[in-house]
Protein backbone atom coordinates (compact mmCIF):
# COMPACT_ATOMS: atom_id res chain seq x y z
CA UNK A 1 0.00 0.00 0.00
CA UNK A 2 1.31 3.44 -0.92
CA UNK A 3 2.12 5.83 1.95
CA UNK A 4 -0.49 8.56 2.28
CA UNK A 5 2.12 11.24 1.57
CA UNK A 6 2.88 9.63 -1.82
CA UNK A 7 -0.82 9.50 -2.67
CA UNK A 8 -1.03 13.21 -1.92
CA UNK A 9 2.08 13.86 -4.02
CA UNK A 10 0.44 12.00 -6.91
CA UNK A 11 -2.43 14.47 -6.70
CA UNK A 12 0.03 17.37 -6.64
CA UNK A 13 1.85 15.88 -9.64
CA UNK A 14 -1.36 15.48 -11.64
CA UNK A 15 -2.29 19.10 -10.96
CA UNK A 16 1.19 20.18 -12.13
CA UNK A 17 1.04 17.95 -15.21
CA UNK A 18 3.94 15.71 -14.12
CA UNK A 19 4.31 12.10 -15.15
CA UNK A 20 5.09 9.41 -12.57
CA UNK A 21 8.69 9.43 -13.83
CA UNK A 22 8.95 13.19 -13.32
CA UNK A 23 7.56 12.92 -9.80
CA UNK A 24 9.98 10.09 -9.07
CA UNK A 25 12.88 12.26 -10.28
CA UNK A 26 11.77 15.04 -7.92
CA UNK A 27 11.94 12.53 -5.05
CA UNK A 28 15.33 11.10 -6.05
CA UNK A 29 14.02 7.86 -7.60
CA UNK A 30 15.70 6.85 -10.85
CA UNK A 31 13.91 3.56 -11.42
CA UNK A 32 10.68 3.44 -13.42
CA UNK A 33 9.39 0.90 -10.90
CA UNK A 34 9.63 3.24 -7.90
CA UNK A 35 5.86 3.30 -7.35
CA UNK A 36 5.66 -0.51 -7.53
CA UNK A 37 8.51 -0.76 -5.03
CA UNK A 38 6.69 1.52 -2.58
CA UNK A 39 3.47 -0.45 -2.99
CA UNK A 40 5.47 -3.59 -2.18
CA UNK A 41 6.49 -2.09 1.16
CA UNK A 42 9.89 -0.55 0.45
CA UNK A 43 10.38 2.45 2.79
CA UNK A 44 11.05 5.95 1.54
CA UNK A 45 14.76 6.68 1.42
CA UNK A 46 16.32 9.43 3.53
CA UNK A 47 16.89 11.37 0.28
CA UNK A 48 13.21 11.11 -0.68
CA UNK A 49 12.10 12.21 2.80
CA UNK A 50 14.48 15.16 2.67
CA UNK A 51 13.29 16.19 -0.81
CA UNK A 52 9.65 16.02 0.25
CA UNK A 53 10.39 18.09 3.36
CA UNK A 54 12.41 20.73 1.49
CA UNK A 55 10.77 20.71 -1.94
CA UNK A 56 7.08 20.85 -1.04
CA UNK A 57 7.08 23.46 1.73
CA UNK A 58 4.09 25.25 0.19
CA UNK A 59 1.97 22.10 0.38
CA UNK A 60 0.79 21.91 4.03
CA UNK A 61 -1.09 18.66 3.43
CA UNK A 62 2.09 17.03 2.09
CA UNK A 63 4.05 18.21 5.13
CA UNK A 64 1.36 16.94 7.48
CA UNK A 65 1.32 13.51 5.83
CA UNK A 66 5.12 13.34 5.84
CA UNK A 67 5.10 13.63 9.63
CA UNK A 68 2.35 11.00 9.70
CA UNK A 69 4.54 8.70 7.60
CA UNK A 70 7.48 9.08 9.98
CA UNK A 71 5.42 8.63 13.12
CA UNK A 72 2.97 5.93 12.00
CA UNK A 73 3.68 4.36 8.61
CA UNK A 74 7.47 4.11 8.61
CA UNK A 75 8.34 0.38 8.66
CA UNK A 76 9.57 -0.93 11.99
CA UNK A 77 12.61 -3.10 11.42
CA UNK A 78 14.52 -5.57 13.55
CA UNK A 79 17.62 -3.94 15.00
CA UNK A 80 19.04 -7.26 16.05
CA UNK A 81 22.07 -8.40 14.12
CA UNK A 82 24.14 -10.50 16.54
CA UNK A 83 26.93 -7.92 16.78
CA UNK A 84 24.47 -5.08 17.39
CA UNK A 85 22.65 -7.08 20.06
CA UNK A 86 25.93 -7.75 21.83
CA UNK A 87 26.85 -4.07 21.80
CA UNK A 88 23.53 -2.70 23.02
CA UNK A 89 23.17 -5.60 25.47
CA UNK A 90 26.00 -4.15 27.59
CA UNK A 91 23.83 -1.13 28.43
CA UNK A 92 21.09 -0.69 31.05
CA UNK A 93 17.57 -1.53 29.77
CA UNK A 94 16.41 2.10 29.69
CA UNK A 95 19.41 3.14 27.62
CA UNK A 96 18.92 0.16 25.29
CA UNK A 97 15.34 1.23 24.62
CA UNK A 98 16.24 4.87 24.00
CA UNK A 99 19.05 4.03 21.58
CA UNK A 100 16.89 1.51 19.69
CA UNK A 101 14.09 4.07 19.45
CA UNK A 102 16.51 6.67 18.11
CA UNK A 103 17.70 4.34 15.34
CA UNK A 104 14.17 3.21 14.51
CA UNK A 105 12.89 6.77 14.20
CA UNK A 106 16.02 8.33 12.72
CA UNK A 107 14.27 9.83 9.65
CA UNK A 108 12.02 11.74 12.07
CA UNK A 109 15.03 12.73 14.20
CA UNK A 110 16.94 13.81 11.10
CA UNK A 111 14.16 16.15 9.99
CA UNK A 112 13.90 17.59 13.50
CA UNK A 113 17.70 17.88 13.79
CA UNK A 114 17.70 16.03 17.10
CA UNK A 115 20.67 14.16 18.53
CA UNK A 116 21.88 12.52 21.74
CA UNK A 117 24.29 13.36 24.56
CA UNK A 118 25.52 10.04 25.95
CA UNK A 119 27.37 9.96 29.26
CA UNK A 120 28.76 7.20 31.42
CA UNK A 121 31.45 6.57 34.00
CA UNK A 122 32.22 3.28 32.21
CA UNK A 123 34.33 3.84 29.04
CA UNK A 124 33.27 0.55 27.44
CA UNK A 125 29.60 1.58 27.58
CA UNK A 126 30.33 4.81 25.73
CA UNK A 127 32.29 2.93 23.07
CA UNK A 128 29.63 0.22 22.68
CA UNK A 129 26.80 2.74 22.44
CA UNK A 130 28.64 4.70 19.74
CA UNK A 131 29.45 1.53 17.78
CA UNK A 132 25.83 0.36 18.01
CA UNK A 133 24.53 3.69 16.71
CA UNK A 134 27.11 3.62 13.91
CA UNK A 135 26.47 0.06 12.71
CA UNK A 136 22.67 0.05 13.19
CA UNK A 137 22.25 3.30 11.25
CA UNK A 138 24.68 2.31 8.49
CA UNK A 139 22.81 -0.97 8.04
CA UNK A 140 19.71 1.11 7.26
CA UNK A 141 21.54 3.16 4.64
CA UNK A 142 22.23 6.19 6.85
CA UNK A 143 25.52 8.00 6.19
CA UNK A 144 27.37 8.29 9.53
CA UNK A 145 30.60 10.15 10.26
CA UNK A 146 32.33 9.05 13.46
CA UNK A 147 35.03 11.22 15.07
CA UNK A 148 37.33 9.46 17.52
CA UNK A 149 39.41 11.13 20.27
CA UNK A 150 42.61 12.66 18.95
CA UNK A 151 41.59 12.37 15.30
CA UNK A 152 42.26 15.28 12.97
CA UNK A 153 39.25 17.40 12.09
CA UNK A 154 37.57 16.12 8.89
CA UNK A 155 36.60 18.40 6.04
CA UNK A 156 33.84 20.91 6.64
CA UNK A 157 31.90 19.42 3.70
CA UNK A 158 31.96 15.92 5.20
CA UNK A 159 30.79 17.15 8.61
CA UNK A 160 27.90 19.17 7.20
CA UNK A 161 26.82 16.67 4.52
CA UNK A 162 26.65 13.46 6.55
CA UNK A 163 23.24 12.36 7.83
CA UNK A 164 24.54 11.73 11.35
CA UNK A 165 27.68 12.95 13.15
CA UNK A 166 29.03 11.01 16.15
CA UNK A 167 31.71 12.74 18.25
CA UNK A 168 33.23 10.36 20.79
CA UNK A 169 34.69 11.85 23.98
CA UNK A 170 33.42 15.33 23.25
CA UNK A 171 35.28 16.40 26.40
CA UNK A 172 38.55 15.82 24.49
CA UNK A 173 37.49 17.39 21.18
CA UNK A 174 39.65 20.12 19.67
CA UNK A 175 38.55 23.69 19.02
CA UNK A 176 38.42 22.84 15.31
CA UNK A 177 35.89 20.06 15.96
CA UNK A 178 33.91 22.33 18.31
CA UNK A 179 33.69 24.88 15.51
CA UNK A 180 32.43 22.25 13.06
CA UNK A 181 29.86 21.03 15.59
CA UNK A 182 28.67 24.60 15.95
CA UNK A 183 28.22 24.93 12.18
CA UNK A 184 26.22 21.71 12.11
CA UNK A 185 23.99 23.01 14.90
CA UNK A 186 23.27 26.10 12.81
CA UNK A 187 21.88 24.00 9.94
CA UNK A 188 19.94 21.65 12.25
CA UNK A 189 21.70 18.36 11.52
CA UNK A 190 21.68 15.62 14.20
CA UNK A 191 24.75 15.18 16.39
CA UNK A 192 25.55 12.45 18.91
CA UNK A 193 28.27 13.11 21.46
CA UNK A 194 29.71 10.83 24.14
CA UNK A 195 31.46 11.94 27.31
CA UNK A 196 32.43 10.38 30.64
CA UNK A 197 31.73 13.62 32.53
CA UNK A 198 28.75 15.78 33.35
CA UNK A 199 27.90 18.43 30.79
CA UNK A 200 28.55 21.32 33.19
CA UNK A 201 32.18 20.23 33.39
CA UNK A 202 32.49 19.89 29.63
CA UNK A 203 30.95 23.00 28.23
CA UNK A 204 30.30 26.61 29.07
CA UNK A 205 26.71 27.86 29.55
CA UNK A 206 26.71 29.02 25.91
CA UNK A 207 27.73 25.54 24.75
CA UNK A 208 25.03 23.92 26.86
CA UNK A 209 22.27 26.23 25.60
CA UNK A 210 23.14 25.37 22.01
CA UNK A 211 23.73 21.65 22.38
CA UNK A 212 20.97 20.90 24.84
CA UNK A 213 18.38 22.59 22.66
CA UNK A 214 18.95 19.88 20.03
CA UNK A 215 20.07 16.79 21.98
CA UNK A 216 18.54 14.58 24.66
CA UNK A 217 20.82 13.59 27.52
CA UNK A 218 20.97 9.84 28.08
CA UNK A 219 22.85 8.29 30.99
CA UNK A 220 24.32 4.87 30.21
CA UNK A 221 24.77 4.20 33.93
CA UNK A 222 22.32 2.17 35.99
CA UNK A 223 19.03 3.82 36.85
CA UNK A 224 19.49 7.50 36.09
CA UNK A 225 16.50 9.13 34.41
CA UNK A 226 17.32 10.76 31.07
CA UNK A 227 16.71 14.49 31.07
CA UNK A 228 14.67 15.85 28.15
CA UNK A 229 15.92 18.86 26.28
CA UNK A 230 14.66 22.16 27.70
CA UNK A 231 13.47 23.48 24.34
CA UNK A 232 11.49 21.99 21.51
CA UNK A 233 13.42 23.96 18.91
CA UNK A 234 17.16 24.50 18.56
CA UNK A 235 18.81 27.68 19.75
CA UNK A 236 21.12 28.72 16.95
CA UNK A 237 24.53 29.87 18.09
CA UNK A 238 26.55 32.57 16.35
CA UNK A 239 29.81 31.59 14.62
CA UNK A 240 32.64 31.24 17.11
CA UNK A 241 30.39 30.42 20.05
CA UNK A 242 32.42 27.30 20.83
CA UNK A 243 35.67 29.23 21.03
CA UNK A 244 37.03 30.08 24.44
Amino acid sequence: MLPLVIRELESVARAAGWTDAELGHQLGFHSRSWLSNLRAGRPLSTLAISRIACGFTEQPRVQELLWHYLKVEFPKTNLGSPSEMRLVGTLPPRAQRLLRDYVEHFPFEHLAGRGLWLESRVPSRLANAARFLLTANERRGIAVLRLLPGAAAPSRHDVLATHLLIVEHFDEASKAIHALVNERLLIRRPIIVTTPTREKRVASPVHRRGLFAVVDRVSLDAAETPQPSPAARPILLPPGAFES
